[in-house]
């Protein structure tokens, strides 16, 4: 009997202890990253967003009364997605870094495009290259560092999503 209530006793504390566990969270997507960061900024520090991308081109830049384009205040849908698009640039990161001693090979020398965020620690350059031969991430470089990025291709999308003209326009 004694072993019995024994028994009992520890299979309704590991009942307890189960119930009471919770699971460990399951990451995904950009908090899976961790890969060297493209930017160093936060999404609040970015004060401006110059692109060029293939002959088109979008500059913008927070105002205190939100974002602005040529001087004038963007729609908010625009506004929304530059917001969307801080926070994006702020958490990047790379997939890959690596050296090299020649760009030209990645689309790098000269770049297929250009973007540049204003902060408060200054302006911070990244060069476009081209996609790898699978097509899965964008070569990428900044201007004070040696190193390739290999950034993913979503990456790409975000930034076309940007160059393209509001419907109706």
């Amino acid at each position: 009997m004694r072993r019995t209530l024994l028994l009992v006793a520890l299979v309704v504390a590991g009942a307890i202890a189960v119930l009471v566990t919770e699971p460990p969270l399951r990451r995904t997507g950009q908090e899976l990253a961790r890969g060297p960061r493209v930017f160093r900024t936060s999404p609040g520090g970015i004060r401006g967003i110059e692109l060029t991308l293939g002959g088109r081109r979008l500059v913008a830049e927070r105002t205190h009364e939100g974002w602005s384009s040529g001087g004038a205040p963007v729609a908010p849908s625009t506004r929304e997605a530059l917001h969307e698009l801080a926070a994006y640039l702020a958490g990047l990161r790379a997939v890959d870094a690596f050296r090299t001693t020649s760009f030209a090979g990645f689309g790098l020398d000269p770049p297929n495009g250009l973007l540049v965020l204003a902060t408060p620690r200054g302006p911070q350059r990244l060069a476009l290259g081209s996609l790898n031969a699978a097509g899965s991430t964008l070569y990428a470089r900044r201007d004070d560092e040696q190193r390739v990025l290999q950034i993913g291709v979503y990456f790409a999308s975000v930034l076309e999503r940007m160059l393209r003209p509001a419907p109706g326009a």
